[in-house]
């Protein structure tokens, strides 16, 4: 085989066995049912699964060899750098934390309306966290513009006096997750794809914390905007 063949299937057999090893697999099992029961369990195999099952299809070109000796398939260095980004992402998926890490300002629900305003402005962000009985919640600005139609005379808004916690009364459920600082970027892009016919709103940020806790120190957040810039291979 040539150079770049021998290293994918190196790449792939270190795979195989991670999958095997994961989900304490006999060696019986074939590749395509590790993925099944790695997808069970691994984040990041989801997220590759039907890719996984198309490299799978290229190894056995390349193993299976044409009757006159030949390799049947062979592999491009495109390819290969793309199989390794892969194999590299599911065996060592990139954590949210440090990546994601930042300071995160908790109000309370005593501080001034305009003290959140100026926050979203400032920082460029459409929520801002509130603590509430010892938990994070968020306040959004459609939850402050809900505020607003609500107390508005005539063309006037008077801020004055107006807390967080009067707005936080118009704010939807939902919104807001939490994940462990451990946990993975393919965890954090699954709770925005999955769809909760249960809250009123979209999820809008992942507060990170230590385990996951809404009752902890916010360590960071995650947007929707974060993964997109993250890439496909999160």
């Amino acid at each position: 085989m040539a150079p770049r063949t021998d290293q994918f299937m190196t790449t792939f057999n270190e795979l195989e066995q991670f999958l095997r090893e994961a989900t304490r697999s006999e060696r019986n099992v074939p590749f395509g049912g590790l993925i099944s029961r790695a997808g069970d369990k691994l984040p990041s195999v989801r997220h590759y699964s039907r890719d996984l099952r198309e490299w799978a299809d290229l190894r056995n070109a390349v193993v299976h060899e044409h009757p006159r000796g030949k390799v049947i398939a062979d592999i491009t260095p495109e390819a290969l750098a793309e199989f390794e980004e892969m194999a590299a992402a599911i065996m060592s998926p990139p954590g949210i934390y440090p990546r994601f890490r930042r300071d995160v300002r908790v109000f309370k629900v005593s501080d001034p309306l305009t003290e959140a305003v100026e926050d979203l402005w400032r920082e460029d962000y459409s929520q801002v966290i509130v603590r509430i009985e010892g938990r994070m919640t968020l306040l959004s600005y459609a939850g402050i513009t809900r505020w607003m139609g609500h107390v508005i005379d005539g063309t006037v808004i008077d801020l004055e006096g107006a807390t967080v916690g009067d707005a936080l009364v118009y704010e939807k459920p939902g919104g807001i997750d939490f994940l462990a600082r451990a946990a993975t970027t393919f965890e954090a892009r699954e709770r925005f794809q999955q769809l909760d016919r249960r809250k009123e709103q979209r999820l809008r940020v992942i507060v990170i914390t230590e385990h996951g806790d809404p009752g902890e120190a916010p360590l960071g957040l995650v947007t929707p905007s974060d993964m997109l810039s993250a890439g496909s291979a999160s």
